[in-house]
């Protein structure tokens, strides 16, 4: 091979060198106009051309940068020299200004890009951005109640595009830094500008499971050079199939859970009982009441039943005793040192103790029990959520039907058969056809409209719409007395329906978007979100005052809180004339008729 002359290796030293950027270039400039100056200079002294070598030196580097050209005098070898040194200086101050021009140019292009580094502090890190994830950022500015926060959101996307976005559609108040990055969210260096190993939070938000998985294994590989860090990481992926094995998952490191199996689940308990969807998402969205767990100081010793009446402006939900959650403890738990309480209040330490505390209800002769709402239920449409839905289901509905399911009828098959307790039929008729669709629904208790997952556009929720439309067009022409239940992928199309008072909504980004924010703020939400939504331990249940053996009057919520809590449940909130109220202050008072339901959490029965 032949070997490179030393003029290639001299050129080759120069385009690396030149390669590092303008600034190495404009440094070299100017260490070489010294340089050639400095020897000018000398030169002009020994020749005694002129005196003194700082005078020299200085007219020199003043003719070179300025670029004027000399007076004309007698001294015709100085008068050369500078002239020269004139020339030099016009090309020199004209590259100068182009040099600091273009530096200038790619440091604002660089900013605008998105490309310089945060330095932070427990700030809160979101990788991933699209439009749909407005949602998730208004459930952060939301989390933060006034105090100062700092958000960092992060896509291959310019920075200028990310925050007309956002702007454009959310108000940011004063308290909130939002900052835009575009950085590969799959390349550790690029990961390094936003210092991960200070953040408080790191949420993955990516719709796409294949994604999402290679973000969040490319988090976990860059926290690996920081082991002290106590960064919080929160991902979601839709399919279980594609969740991070346990070894993982750590409690206050790295949790990855499936967003479909709740969103599945939600659907299933919500279908079934009209106005918990809107208590559900109470207590996982933090425009209204959330969970938190407060600290129980000088609470030692007193029981549950003293503290539902004592404690005001909060429901207690549980208790969290040796990092173990209890849902919807009985009236005769006594309060532990160092035990915690499960709260869901407005903001953390909203809660308030009552200086007036009302007399201990008698357990009284148990009511009838918990209101069958077994019947009909029709399910449009075909996702992977089926299978969670109708596990969910078993023990809610005497039969269900399927329709509008495509050509998915083995896949549903397969599913009748390892879910055998309930009575599943198939209607192949069409259901855009208003007398077909009729005959469907006409005896029809709940209805349920799910997200085909299948189409190519997950963002296409216009068929889901038009077909609820069409059945509260029947619902209305014949008076039916039903239920539906509604998914949606986009908040967007939902307000296309806003109309529909009759119809609860699920909409799926936005769910996920409040998880994601309410399991990186609060991890335990997650374990009181699995019980509630499964058919195990506790779950939110709309029940009424005949099975309280509460008649017209009115009590206060002290009242029905130790009631209600003699029966084994906990009061979550009311249903007034179709309004739902959750965490009503004690004072608060609650006529009992025939449109009066409690919103209550307990076991079934």
């Amino acid at each position: 091979m032949k070997k490179p002359t030393l003029k290639e290796k001299i050129n080759y030293s120069i385009d690396k060198y030149f390669s590092n950027g303008l600034g190495k270039i404009l440094g070299f400039l100017v260490i070489l106009i010294l340089i050639v100056t400095a020897i000018v200079s000398f030169i002009i002294v020994q020749l005694n051309i002129s005196n003194g070598f700082i005078n020299v030196f200085w007219d020199l580097i003043s003719t070179t940068i300025n670029a004027y050209m000399p007076e004309f005098d007698s001294n015709i070898p100085y008068l050369i020299i500078e002239t020269i040194s004139a020339i030099i200086g016009l090309l020199f101050t004209s590259f100068l200004i182009g040099s600091i021009s273009s530096i200038i140019g790619e440091k604002l292009k660089s900013v605008r890009k998105g490309k310089i580094p945060v330095i932070e502090n427990k700030h809160t890190i979101v990788l991933g951005f699209d439009p749909s994830s407005l949602e998730l950022i208004n459930q952060l500015i939301e989390a933060a109640h006034n105090s100062k926060k700092v958000i960092v959101i992060c896509e291959e996307m310019d920075r200028e595009v990310m925050e007309n976005i956002i702007y454009s559609n959310i108000s940011v108040p004063d308290n909130i830094k939002l900052i835009c990055r575009n950085i590969d969210l799959l390349n550790p260096l690029e990961m390094e500008l936003i210092y991960p190993q200070t953040a408080k939070n790191i949420i993955v938000n990516v719709m796409d499971d294949n994604r999402a998985v290679m973000v969040s294994l490319a988090v976990l590989a860059y926290m690996k050079d920081y082991p002290d860090s106590k960064t919080r990481i929160i991902s979601s992926v839709s399919d279980c199939d594609h969740l991070l094995p346990e070894s993982f998952m750590k409690p206050d490191g790295f949790m990855m859970f499936s967003s479909d199996e709740l969103v599945s689940r939600l659907i299933a308990h919500t279908s079934t009982e009209p106005g918990l969807d809107k208590a559900y998402k109470e207590i996982i969205d933090y425009h209204g009441n959330e969970l938190y767990v407060e600290k129980t100081e000088g609470l030692e010793g007193k029981s549950i039943n003293d503290l539902c009446s004592e404690i005001d402006k909060a429901v207690i939900v549980g208790i969290l005793r040796n990092e173990e959650v209890t849902l919807n403890p009985s009236y005769d738990t006594v309060i532990e040192k160092d035990d915690k309480l499960i709260l869901l209040e407005e903001y953390k330490k909203a809660y308030e103790l009552c200086p007036l505390r009302y007399k201990d209800i008698a357990i009284m002769e148990k009511g009838r029990t918990l209101k069958s709402h077994k019947g009909k239920l029709v399910i449009f449409g075909y996702s992977y959520k089926l299978e969670t839905i109708l596990k969910e289901l078993t023990r809610e509905c005497d039969s269900v039907v399927l329709a509008d399911y495509g050509n998915h009828k083995d896949e549903i098959l397969e599913l009748i058969i390892e879910n055998n307790d309930l009575n599943i039929s198939f209607n192949e008729e069409d259901v855009y056809d208003d007398s077909k669709l009729n005959e469907l629904i006409n005896d029809a208790e709940h209805i349920i409209i799910i997200k085909d997952e299948t189409e190519d556009s997950k963002e296409d929720d216009v068929d889901n719409i038009l077909l609820e439309l069409r059945i509260i067009e029947q619902k209305l022409k014949h008076n039916y007395d039903f239920n539906i239940t509604t998914e949606l992928q986009l908040e967007k199309t939902y307000k296309l329906a806003i109309n529909s008072t009759s119809t609860s909504f699920i909409i799926r980004n936005n769910i996920v978007s409040m998880l994601l924010v309410q399991l990186a703020e609060n991890r335990l939400l997650f374990k009181v979100l699995r019980e509630l939504l499964s058919n195990e331990g506790n779950e939110l249940y709309i029940k009424y005052p005949e099975e309280f053996n509460l008649k017209d009057s009115d009590y206060s919520i002290s009242t029905l809180k130790q009631i209600i809590l003699s029966y084994g449940y906990t009061l979550i909130g009311t249903i007034e004339k179709e309004q739902v109220k959750i965490n009503h202050d004690n004072r608060y008072r609650v006529y009992i008729d025939d449109e009066c339901a409690f919103i209550v959490m307990g076991l079934r029965g």
